[in-house]
């Protein structure tokens, strides 16, 4: 098939089996597979030590891309350079892993989107956390806790925060992170 063929045109030690198994990868996600499978085998060579078996990275860091606002309209390519590009940063600044890194995001990217941080933030969040040695299912939990009770208790938030309702929830919406240093 024309699939097939256009495998045989990328530029990848990777086997030929293995990009077939990208090829799956991308018709699980509804992904435009020429595009996907290029920049999929990238992405899976940078973090090929971090992840399992192929097609384990680029399933995740495309899951991520549909549960942030600044990632979510972005084309497949670009999500997977920001994404992998944040994520490998973060590992060369310090001990945080990329799988922390990306479950910590997992599990943030489910929060509504009124209370979710940015990707970035989330992202640079879960190296701390993880820095100090709290898992990403311990950290991820605490903050979605926090950021829901502050959401559903709003007025007594405001009254501690100094600040009416309305200001509270201005501010717990524009810049969740910033409330969550403010209430540390």
């Amino acid at each position: 098939s024309k699939i097939y063929t256009d495998l045989n045109k990328i530029d990848t030690s990777r086997s030929r089996a293995d990009l077939k198994e990208l090829v799956l990868v991308a018709g699980d996600l509804n992904e435009e597979v020429k595009s996907f499978v290029p920049s999929a085998d990238k992405l899976e060579k940078v973090f090929e030590r971090d992840f399992g078996g192929v097609g384990e990275a680029s399933t995740m860091v495309a899951k991520l891309k549909g549960q942030f606002a600044e990632t979510k309209e972005l084309k497949i390519d670009e999500a997977f350079s920001k994404i992998g590009s944040m994520i490998k940063g973060l590992n060369e600044q310090g001990p945080a892993t990329t799988k922390g890194i990306t479950e910590f995001l997992s599990r943030i990217g489910q929060l509504p989107a009124a209370i979710k941080p940015g990707i970035a933030e989330t992202a640079a969040l879960a190296a701390v956390m993880e820095e100090a040695n709290l898992t990403a299912e311990i950290s991820s939990g605490g903050i979605t806790n926090i950021l829901l009770t502050a959401s559903k208790n709003a007025d007594e938030f405001a009254k501690q925060f100094k600040m009416s309702r309305e200001e509270f929830l201005q501010f717990l919406t524009t810049d969740p992170v910033a409330f969550l240093k403010r209430f540390a």
